[in-house]
């Protein structure tokens, strides 16, 4: 149990992670909303609500932006390879390719994923820091608001509800 709900907070985590850095930040170039740092929010629908909550300074914004820009083109490029390789596993399990073979191209899905998870979590933890005390607060409660969203949902398994419940 206590694998599965530190499995749901890190792909949270990670989920989230990849929203701030997969989209363009348009909230560098926009002034016309309560935080003049983020856009308006009925003129941009790219900009995570998370982020918007924070109350980012024009400085935080700035910072976040050189950071999501560090590792954005790895991640989208990471990603890519991971979905190719996934896909050939998937082709390749169709078919009459060796058992070596199929456990080869695992290995390599595999360390892809792990790839694509340390670039997001590294990230994580540069954005971490640009983000005061409060702020930190806001996202942490946000990613337990999350789990709570996703464990209410159970996706109609009642099996996959957790004991307790």
């Amino acid at each position: 149990m206590l694998f599965s709900r530190v499995s749901a907070i890190a792909f949270l985590t990670l989920s989230i992670s990849a929203v701030a850095i997969a989209h363009p930040k348009p909230w560098l170039s926009q002034t016309n909303s309560p935080n003049p740092n983020l856009p308006n929010n009925s003129s941009n629908q790219d900009v995570p609500k998370w982020i918007q909550k924070l109350n980012l300074t024009a400085e935080q914004a700035q910072r976040m932006q050189t950071i999501s820009d560090k590792y954005k083109n790895q991640i989208v490029e990471s990603t890519k390879a991971l979905r190719q390789a996934q896909f050939e596993l998937g082709q390749m399990l169709g078919s009459d390719a060796t058992i070596d073979s199929l456990r080869q191209k695992h290995r390599q899905v595999e360390a892809l994923k792990q790839k694509v998870g340390n670039l997001r979590f590294e990230s994580i933890l540069e954005m971490r820091e640009v983000l005061n005390p409060e702020q930190r607060r806001q996202v942490a409660q946000n990613l337990q608001n999350r789990i709570k969203m996703r464990k209410n949902r159970n996706y109609g398994f009642p099996e996959m509800q957790s004991p307790g419940r």
